[in-house]
C-alpha cells in the first residue's frame, strides 16, 4: 500500500524520473484532502537566489491555454455603448 500524506502534509525527494530532469525536489502533498504533484527549483536572477515551486492538482493534466482571437477579445468587453460620430 502506497504511503498517503496527512491532511495538510507532504514529502519531497531528488526527482528519480525524467518528467522533471531540471528540478531539485519533487513529490506530493496533500491539501485539504486534495492531493497535488511539486516540484521545486533553485534559481539565480540577478545574483539573488531564490526557490522556485510549482503545484498541479494530481490526475488533472494542465490544458494548453487557447490564445483568443481578436474578435473573440472585443465580444467579452462588451462594448454596447454607440460611438457618436
Amino acid at each position: 500500500m502506497p504511503y498517503e500524506h496527512k491532511n495538510n502534509r507532504g514529502s519531497f525527494f531528488p526527482p528519480n524520473d525524467n518528467a522533471h530532469p531540471d528540478a531539485l525536489l519533487a513529490g506530493d502533498i496533500n491539501i485539504e484532502g486534495e492531493l497535488y504533484w511539486i516540484t521545486m527549483w533553485k534559481k539565480n536572477k540577478k545574483d539573488q537566489k531564490y526557490w522556485s515551486i510549482s503545484v498541479v492538482p494530481k490526475g488533472k493534466k494542465a490544458e494548453p491555454e487557447q490564445k483568443k482571437t481578436t474578435v473573440e477579445r472585443a465580444a467579452e468587453l462588451n462594448f454596447d455603448d454607440e460611438v457618436p460620430f
